[in-house]
């Protein structure tokens, strides 16, 4: 990899926030955080701490109007977009669930897209890396991630996974009726076991296989990437 410049797209959290060094192109991070309240971080009000998400808080410029949607692919889709996710394939503003083959628009771009193959004079080569969850196509190769511009992606790609026996939802609940079934819309399944866990398209047995929280998975592996940017820009 010979690339000189980082795009860092962290699925797994609606915070961006970029670092720049001098006139240089900027080295880019966008996190994302759905299905979150506005009073589920501590600065506002929730009840357990975030002191790191507090910290970029503070130093951000907040927008606090309605600029995306609520909910899991509808959100991300908008957001790696910058298109409407109703012009996207989506009949309503729902999640799509593990039974779905719908996916972002082959032919669409997203940012990861025009940061990694939309070279110009005035743009430089983005190297671009994604991590978490995905949740926005997976049923074919043109809807996983490496196909939406991203060089390296490591997570899963539906729409939930256990922090810890790293358990697909389906494992214990599948979609149903609200109104029969009770709970969110879900049937319970307790003897399946389903997993989901990439890197860069190849299953991680190794992480299925551990007990340790996957967020700590996530913090090595972006450490990884940084390192292998740092050598090899």
């Amino acid at each position: 990899m010979n690339t000189k410049y980082l795009g860092l797209i962290a699925l797994i959290g609606c915070l961006s926030f970029s670092l720049t060094y001098g006139d240089s192109p900027r080295h880019i991070v966008f996190a994302l955080l759905d299905d979150i309240g506005y009073a589920d971080i501590s600065a506002t009000g929730g009840q357990f701490p975030t002191p790191n998400i507090d910290k970029l808080r503070e130093h951000s410029i907040i927008l606090n109007r309605h600029y995306i949607h609520y909910k899991c692919s509808p959100s991300r889709t908008q957001f790696m977009t910058g298109r409407r996710s109703l012009n996207l394939g989506f009949g309503q503003l729902l999640t799509w669930p593990y039974t779905s083959t719908g996916g972002i628009p082959v032919g669409q771009p997203t940012l990861a897209n025009w940061y990694r193959d939309f070279k110009s004079e005035n743009i430089p080569k983005y190297s671009t890396y994604g991590i978490g969850k995905w949740h926005i196509g997976y049923a074919a190769d043109l809807h996983l991630p490496h196909s939406k511009g991203f060089d390296h992606f490591y997570g899963f790609y539906q729409g939930g996974m256990d922090y810890i026996t790293k358990e697909h939802p389906k494992s214990h609940f599948d979609f149903g009726s609200t109104a029969l079934h009770g709970i969110d819309g879900y049937i319970q399944h307790p003897n399946e076991l389903h997993y989901d866990f990439w890197e860069d398209g190849e299953p991680q047995y190794e992480v299925l296989a551990s007990d340790k929280n996957i967020m700590y998975f996530y913090q090595d592996k972006i450490t990884h990437y940084l390192d292998d940017f740092v050598e090899n820009k």
